[in-house]
């Protein structure tokens, strides 16, 4: 599709949408041609190899495909704003954890945890990428069950 093709800012909006229409029409011609070249090529191959007025034509057919595929070729309309051609997605999600254990001696122990996970990706025209990730992760544990004994019994870490 060629909704991204570049049309020039001299053009009333009128003739813009006749571009772009003519455009997407320019596409489906682009289709029919390459279907027109498969089959033609196979009909060559399984055609006699004394055929060469065939295969002049059919080179000259692909010349013409490749000029039409260099001309058409999706481009950035660098006439919209950034704001309109920037996508930004951005989310996250909290996982809460809870585990209490009873040792032999029957005495508790108790943790509680939860995890922060936040992502952010900014994309310019489908082009130019940008992806950000952080994770945070708060720990809690019940008086005297922390494993270290330098660390507090609640701390975060990432």
């Amino acid at each position: 599709m060629f909704q991204g093709s570049t049309i020039p800012a001299q053009h009333s909006a009128p003739q813009r949408r006749l571009l772009k229409i003519n455009g997407r029409i320019a596409g489906r011609l682009l289709a029919a041609i390459t279907l027109a070249t498969t089959s033609q090529a196979v009909c060559a191959q399984n055609a006699p190899a004394n055929n060469a007025p065939a295969n002049n034509s059919l080179e000259r057919f692909d010349r013409q495909l490749e000029q039409i595929q260099r001309t058409t070729r999706l481009q950035v309309d660098t006439d919209l704003p950034v704001d309109q051609r920037l996508l930004i997605d951005y989310g996250g999600y909290l996982s809460l954890n809870y585990l209490s254990i009873d040792d032999q001696n029957n005495d508790n122990h108790g943790l509680r945890q939860a995890d922060f996970v936040g992502y952010g990706r900014i994309s310019l025209d489908g082009v130019h990428e940008v992806f950000v990730r952080g994770r945070g992760t708060y720990r809690d544990f019940n008086p005297g069950d922390n494993f270290d004994d330098d660390e507090p019994n609640d701390f975060w870490f990432g």
